[in-house]
């Protein structure tokens, strides 16, 4: 597992699981340029057409799928919203939802990982997607052995969350606690 540093040099980070910094949005350049991968070309600036002399965005060689924030922006990924432990073996965690898919299972690569709760599925135990268009946010069942509920209620298609309803995965029960919604969005200006 290589760990780098953060350009800003507060984070270390795993680079096999990220192009950049995944708690301040900065690159991990060093000394002689991006440090990533043996071999791995460093990421090129492009230019969108905005300025033909400015680089106004970062092409990376990976073919990894970047987010782009409600007004455009690349490489945009703030929190939406938190699931907060209630009960189980994690009791008193939060984990921290962000836009677009949200994965949840065992496993590091898992967006939402939840440990300790070997009833969850290591992969794909279920997903909580945040649709920043109509700032709604869906949770939907998974691939994992043991069932899904909202608000005790067996998941068997989406459901729309509301503020406040129980999710039970596995022997872990979450509080759904959004951000995002009708009274603030990333989106928004100010």
């Amino acid at each position: 597992m290589p760990m780098v540093r953060c350009d800003a040099g507060l984070h270390f980070y795993n680079s096999d699981q990220h192009t950049f910094c995944p708690y301040c949005r900065s690159a991990n350049v060093g000394d002689a340029g991006v440090t990533g991968k043996p071999g791995q070309a460093a990421p090129k600036p492009v230019n969108h057409g905005a300025n033909p002399g400015a680089a106004v965005g970062i092409q990376e060689g990976d073919g990894k799928t970047r987010r782009i924030s409600p007004d455009g922006k690349a490489d945009y990924d703030p929190v939406v919203g938190w699931l907060v432990c209630v009960g189980g073996p994690s009791r008193g965690k939060d984990y921290r939802i962000r836009g677009g898919q949200n994965m949840i299972g065992r496993s590091p690569k898992s967006r939402i990982q939840i440990t300790g709760d070997d009833a969850i599925s290591r992969d794909k135990q279920a997903v909580i997607k945040y649709d920043h268009k109509g700032s709604d946010f869906w949770f939907l069942d998974g691939e994992g052995s043991n069932n899904n509920y909202v608000n005790e209620e067996l998941v068997l298609q989406p459901v729309k969350l509301k503020k406040r309803d129980l999710i039970q995965l596995g022997e872990t029960t979450v509080l759904f606690v959004p951000l995002c919604g009708e009274d603030f969005s990333w989106g928004d200006e100010g």
